[in-house]
């Protein structure tokens, strides 16, 4: 009888096992570049997530910005903002970087792999940008493998936690009728998942 029964649940579909986010599925769900992908989306004000400049303002209050200014540029203008992954420099790559008149985020994500030896350090000596922040995301807290205190002054740290949370908010205050929301949340689920 308990044979027949889960049976006739499998097959109505009822009986389910295994991941239910898009990520999970495919099996990339630590995949480092796919989630730099997937946030440099998010972080396009004309994204069709629908979420404007809010995922990137919070990600910025995350920052330190040695001109002052609270928003990375002045009210306005992170609306101007582009998005873009794996930027060249010399004797590496950006990860991330979100450019904005007054502003030049870059991101360096970090999911299973560690920093490599002053990696971050590097970054803060090649980017010349006066407008430039800088921001380590990783699923937990960490501390930059360097002894300069300026690069440790420059860098924010934001785990994939707080980012969640970020999303939350950005997602219930954005456009609900906007084309790739479904994409945006699908990814909560995924963040929630992985680094909850």
């Amino acid at each position: 009888m308990v044979e027949a029964e889960e049976r006739r649940l499998r097959s109505e579909g009822k009986w389910a096992r295994g991941r239910d986010d898009f990520m999970g599925v495919l099996g990339i769900h630590r995949a480092e570049i796919r989630h730099s992908r997937i946030l440099a989306w998010l972080l396009d004000p004309c994204g069709r997530h629908g979420l404007g400049t809010q995922l990137l303002r919070a990600l910025l209050a995350k920052t330190t910005n040695p001109g002052g200014d609270s928003d990375g540029g002045g009210a306005g203008l992170l609306e101007e903002a582009t998005s873009q992954c794996e930027v060249p420099i010399e004797g590496g790559r950006l990860d991330i970087v979100v450019e904005a008149p007054g502003l030049y985020l870059v991101i360096e994500n970090k999911i299973d792999a560690l920093e490599s030896k002053r990696q971050c350090e590097h970054y803060f000596r090649t980017v010349s940008q006066p407008e430039r922040r800088f921001l380590l995301l990783a699923p937990e807290r960490r501390v930059l493998r360097t002894e300069s205190q300026d690069v440790h002054d420059a860098f924010g740290i934001c785990t994939y936690a707080e980012l969640a949370v970020f999303l939350e908010e950005a997602l219930g205050r954005g456009l609900a009728e906007a084309s790739g929301r479904a994409v945006a949340l699908d990814y909560l689920k995924t963040l929630r998942r992985e680094f909850s």
